[in-house]
């Protein structure tokens, strides 16, 4: 079984994946969700924020499993929500020295990086780590 082209979003509306934007083969510039290009990760950009768990529904439906399955006993760390147009792309996780960026399956083929994700934190000037 291949990869799906797109989905519905909870409003309904369809979503084309980035497998379908990889499989046209080109970028049309459109700021499209699921861009495999770049394109509206860089003209658009990420909005890193505080994780609030206990309100984030969304955050937990989407990523409790994933979570869970790793054994994660919940202990002292910082955590990050991840978005890209309003929609959660993932979580960064920061314990220590050690970082880890979970991401929503349907945004794991954008090119989404932690280097990328604490560029946009230090923009906003909520992470002190090493400049660029």
């Amino acid at each position: 079984m291949g990869h799906e082209l797109s989905y519905l979003n909870s409003e309904g509306v369809t979503i084309f994946t980035s497998h379908f934007h990889k499989r046209r083969g080109y970028c049309c510039e459109s700021f499209c969700l699921h861009c495999p290009y770049g394109f509206t990760l860089k003209k658009i950009g990420l909005v890193v924020s505080a994780a609030n768990w206990k309100d984030d529904l969304e955050a937990t439906s989407i990523l409790k499993q994933e979570l869970f399955d790793k054994g994660d006993d919940g202990g002292a760390h910082e955590s990050y929500s991840v978005r890209l147009k309003g929609y959660l792309c993932g979580f960064l996780f920061i314990r220590g020295f050690k970082k880890e960026l979970i991401l929503v399956d349907e945004f794991k083929n954008q090119g989404i990086t932690i280097e990328i994700v604490e560029k946009e934190m230090r923009a906003l000037n909520i992470f002190e780590g090493p400049k660029d």
